[in-house]
Order: C-alpha cells, then sequence, then structure tokens
C-alpha cells in the first residue's frame, strides 16, 4: 500500500478547504435570494437578512401572473430555436463553400472572418442593446 507524504495530504486539505469556502461564496447570495423570495415586503424592509415570519410560497405565483413570465419563456425560446436553427443553416453552408470551392477572393473573405475571432463578444452587447430597446422587438412576438 503506498503512502502519500504528509505534505500532499496537507496541501489537499487546503484545497478542499478553499475550494468549499469558494463555493460557499458563491453559494450564498443564492440562498439569500432564495430565503428572501418568501418573504413579504414588510419582512424585506424591516429586517433584510432575516429568516421569513412563514414562507410565502404565493410569491411565486403573484410573480408569475403579473409579469406574464409564461409569455415571456414562449417568446425566448422561440427567438432562441429560430437562432440556432438560421444560424446554423446560413453557416454550415457557407462553411461549405469556404472549405470545397476554390474562387477569387475566398482567402480574403476567409481572413475576415478569422480575424473576427479576435472582437470579444462584450463589445457587440452595447449596439444589441440599442437596436432592440428601438425596435419592435419588446413587443411580445407571439399572441
Amino acid at each position: 500500500m503506498k503512502h502519500s507524504p504528509p505534505t500532499s495530504i496537507i496541501g489537499n486539505t487546503l484545497k478542499w478547504i478553499l475550494l468549499v469556502s469558494l463555493l460557499s461564496l458563491a453559494l450564498l447570495p443564492l440562498l439569500w435570494l432564495l430565503i428572501s423570495s418568501l418573504r413579504t415586503n414588510l419582512e424585506l424592509q424591516t429586517n433584510p437578512f432575516g429568516w421569513p415570519q412563514k414562507f410565502q410560497w404565493v410569491n411565486y405565483a403573484k410573480a408569475l401572473s403579473m409579469a406574464s413570465l409564461p409569455r415571456l419563456l414562449l417568446n425566448s425560446v422561440v427567438v432562441a430555436v429560430v437562432t440556432v436553427v438560421l444560424n446554423s443553416l446560413v453557416t454550415s453552408m457557407g462553411a461549405f463553400i469556404l472549405s470545397r470551392e476554390h474562387f477569387k477572393g475566398r482567402d480574403i473573405i476567409y481572413t475576415i472572418l478569422t480575424a473576427g475571432v479576435l472582437v470579444p463578444v462584450i463589445s457587440f452587447m452595447v449596439p444589441y442593446f440599442s437596436m432592440i430597446t428601438r425596435s419592435v422587438s419588446t413587443t411580445p412576438c407571439l399572441p
């Protein structure tokens, strides 16, 4: 039977203590969010970090009905599915042509597309947000 040196055991123990601490740090806001969602508005205002007097499960039903979350979820699913299908169709056809056919300007197109990887995706968020807020896409796309 092979024995680990004491430094290895101490290192592993410290590693796990650090990982569990970071996990707890990441999950603590989610736990607080869950507990706060089960409280009344008065409880949140008087004692934001306290435990609820009584769990208010009706808050979830109110949120679903007041904000029409099922409609918003359906709209998001429709937009995501259509976007993925169209994007896959167009990019697969373009990739096929660029990989199989040899034509004038092919290398330039390939270089431009490859250079596009260097642009961070987050830099497109402000223009996307501006376009969406100015368009009619803020209305529900399904009746």
